[in-house]
This record gives structure tokens, C-alpha cells and sequence, in this order.
């Protein structure tokens, strides 16, 4: 995609899908991250766990500080309503980035 989209994977207690819902698409450098969104569609489908991810249309496969800042955030409302953040995932391309695997997402 030519702009950032920002996603997100609803999981039910068991890890299973339940649906996947792109939440904002933005510019070429940048798409916005609706929280309180996240968080109320994590709750009207009874979700207990989330991935988050976003796609940088640039090609670098690092994630910013931005990246990281969203995802502390993410994590943060999430735990409020007891969800779980599982990974948040920069995809370019056929490549993708954990933050899980690179432990930035505990």
C-alpha cells in the first residue's frame, strides 16, 4: 500500500481469530492510532487478546520511536481492560518485524 494502515487481529481466550479490522489508514510516513477505537472494538467483541500492525510503505523494516511509543500505549489502555497486547508487527513487503521477537512487546 502506498500509505501506512494501521490493523489489528482480535483473538478470543483461546488464541483463535476472531476478526481482523483495519483501524486508520494515513499518509506515506504515517497513519493515526485511534486508542479508544482499538480498545472498543476489543470490547464489543469480547476480544482477550490483540496484535497490532502497521505496514511502512518507505521499506525500512526498523520501527521508529513513534512505533514503540504507540505500542507502550497500546499495551498500557489495553491492560486497562484486561486485553492482552500479544505483538505488534511493522510489515514492508513479504517481510515482517516482531516487537515481540525483538522484545520490545512483554
Amino acid at each position: 500500500m502506498p500509505q501506512e494502515c494501521f490493523c489489528a487481529l482480535f483473538l478470543d481466550q483461546h488464541c483463535q481469530f476472531i476478526q481482523f479490522c483495519e483501524l486508520s489508514r494515513g499518509t506515506p510516513k504515517s497513519s493515526p492510532v485511534h486508542i479508544g477505537e482499538l480498545a472498543k472494538q476489543a470490547l464489543k467483541l469480547h476480544a482477550n487478546a490483540v496484535i497490532v500492525a502497521h505496514n511502512h510503505p518507505g521499506g525500512l523494516l526498523q520501527p521508529s520511536e513513534m512505533d514503540l511509543k504507540v505500542t507502550r500505549q497500546v499495551k498500557l489502555a489495553l491492560g486497562i481492560i484486561e486485553v492482552a497486547l500479544l505483538d505488534h508487527l511493522i510489515v514492508v513487503g513479504n517481510d515482517t518485524l516482531s516487537l515481540r521477537e525483538e522484545g520490545l512487546v512483554r
